[in-house]
């Protein structure tokens, strides 16, 4: 199966590409890497199962482009993980986990 994991250089992403990977799926990982970390990816990086596009959801072209047709399952972690800042500047939470999710949807559609 092709799985897109969207935020899989992040701690939990990158635990379910590991997973992933081990079942026999092959996995492409979507992630602007803003706050996941390509150490987070040394196991997933030496399979041929594994794909990192390094790419941000609100501005990806893949969707148009085909790089993700046969995609079967989308895991979606990609968000901003400091829940902090939602309180100080809204517009980041709306822009980096609403507005982002929105164009992962669209973009399946």
């Amino acid at each position: 199966m092709r799985v897109l994991v969207t935020g899989g250089a992040g701690f939990i992403g990158s635990h379910i590409v590991d997973r992933l990977i081990e079942r026999g799926d092959e996995v492409l990982a979507l992630d602007n890497l803003t706050s996941g970390s390509l150490d987070n990816l040394k196991k997933a990086s030496v399979s041929k199962r594994f794909n990192l596009i390094q790419s941000d959801l609100k501005n990806f072209e893949g969707f148009t482009g085909g790089s993700l047709s046969g995609v079967s399952v989308v895991y979606h972690f990609a968000a901003n993980p400091e829940v902090r800042v939602g309180e100080t500047d809204p517009a980041l939470h709306f822009n980096e986990n609403l507005l982002a999710t929105f164009r992962l949807l669209e973009g399946m559609r």
